[in-house]
């Protein structure tokens, strides 16, 4: 279901910009273009069925199939009308000197039987309706409207409000805008007990095309509470202020990003009241960006049972892992806890040198843990820690031979540098640890771990 989905958003980043949707005759190539388009982009594929053309409407039917093989199935059919005029008043609203696309889900076509299903919950009514107008610019002003649902079902009940997504798409594929969903209410009827509620959801965007295929720019992910019960256990959860902020930049061969993810206030059974994941990129190769999407796409399509194909595959995901870091790349990833007895951080980061030469299947284990150095740090509260297994298990080794406690904190430094590791102050060569294992190739080490 999720790949069936993912037509959604990439329908709206095609959302016909660029186009001049102004005159009858200018519609069917900018329909044939968005096809292209999502086609580029997408997990499944998007297939015309047929385009009527009229003096003032035209109306299109795209097929998107479940693979793209050529026995594929129909997923799911959607429908564009086209209203080309440049003065009008209708369903998409009052507009001049521009064209509307207003753009559905056709209910009475063979669908998915599982899609099918879940589509019951609306009632007969269209699960969304996008609705775009292109002016002479080649600007796609945009209104995504999730309807409502309200589904009863074996015992259970899920209730949405439904959502609305307003964005823009330049000439240049540049995209930017906010949204927000209604509450999400999911209720088990035989218990009379709510499983999950959802409120004040809100997401924004401001994302450049670059030329390599890729968006960059902003993101944010906003939820103001989620509760709900864990099936399995029975147990209670709660969280609040929930925050994703991602952003990312693209300059010359290499790019660099940032995630964040944060919960303000947690409660559940774990002994966490509230946290924080950071993990930053800085100078990653855009071509080994490029060829991990072009993999994507070809596992998409990939036999299971082509064992040969796979391997191929595990050699090429091997041989552009080493191209993505190349030198003077580097990762790293915060991450913070607290609790009722404290708190503690923990951080990683991972360099490649800067003169760090290319790897190919002859470099060694040694030549590549040359090129790298790094650190590790812990920094935690013992009340914090001391409510967790882990206080225990920090302890007593092999653990404690790691992790330094002096009553009150937790500390650790670990540093990797010209293949020594410096742990807490004291220095371990890597040769005297690995002795042979150094001199072995990145081609036997690969062979070796499978």
């Amino acid at each position: 279901m999720k790949k069936l989905l993912a037509f959604i958003p990439l329908l709206a980043g095609g959302a016909w910009a660029g186009t001049t949707l102004v005159a009858g005759n200018q519609t069917e190539p900018a329909y044939n273009d968005l096809i292209a388009h999502l086609n580029e982009r997408s997990p499944v594929p998007f297939v015309v069925e047929s385009y009527e053309k009229g003096y003032l409407k035209s109306t299109a039917i795209t097929k998107v199939m479940d693979s793209k093989a050529a026995n594929a199935d129909v997923v799911l059919r959607l429908k564009h009308e086209m209203s080309h005029s440049t003065i009008a008043m209708d369903d998409a609203g009052t507009r001049v000197g521009k064209s509307a696309i207003t753009t559905t889900l056709l209910l009475d076509e063979p669908m998915n039987p599982d899609l099918a299903e879940m589509l019951e919950g609306f009632s007969g009514q269209a699960p969304f309706e996008l609705i775009s107008h292109v002016g002479v610019s080649g600007e796609a002003v945009n209104t995504l409207r999730l309807n409502p649902y309200q589904l009863e079902k074996d015992g259970g009940s899920i209730n949405a409000g439904g959502g609305e997504v307003r964005f823009t798409v330049d000439a240049d594929q540049a995209i930017y805008g906010s949204g927000e969903m209604l509450p999400i209410k999911a209720v088990d009827l035989s218990q009379n007990q709510e499983l999950f509620s959802s409120e004040g959801i809100d997401l924004a965007f401001d994302m450049k095309l670059h030329e390599s295929g890729f968006y960059q720019g902003t993101q944010s992910f906003n939820i103001e509470s989620i509760s709900g019960i864990d099936v399995r256990t029975g147990s209670e959860f709660a969280f609040s202020d929930f925050t994703f902020d991602a952003n990312n930049d693209l300059s010359g061969e290499t790019g660099n990003g940032k995630i964040v993810l944060a919960i303000g206030d947690i409660k559940s059974m774990l002994p966490v009241n509230s946290g924080s994941l950071e993990v930053s990129t800085d100078g990653l190769s855009i071509a080994a960006m490029t060829g991990f999407k072009q993999m994507m796409n070809e596992l998409e399509n990939m036999s299971q049972s082509d064992m040969e194909a796979a391997q191929t595959m595990m050699s090429d995901y091997a041989k552009l892992m080493t191209e993505l870091f190349q030198g003077g790349s580097s990762i790293s990833y915060r991450l913070i806890a607290n609790n009722d007895g404290g708190t503690a951080a923990t951080d990683m980061t991972i360099n490649r040198n800067e003169d760090a030469a290319e790897f190919s299947n002859e470099t060694t284990l040694g030549d590549l843990l040359l090129s790298l150095s790094g650190e590790i740090n812990l920094d935690a509260d013992g009340g914090a820690v001391d409510l967790t297994p882990m206080g225990f298990m920090l302890q007593a080794p092999p653990a404690s031979d790691f992790i330094s406690f002096d009553g009150n904190k937790y500390n650790s430094k670990i540093v990797l540098a010209d293949n020594v590791i410096d742990l807490n102050g004291t220095p371990f060569p890597l040769d005297m640890m690995l002795g042979p294992y150094l001199d072995m190739s990145l081609a036997d080490a690969m062979v070796f771990l499978q």
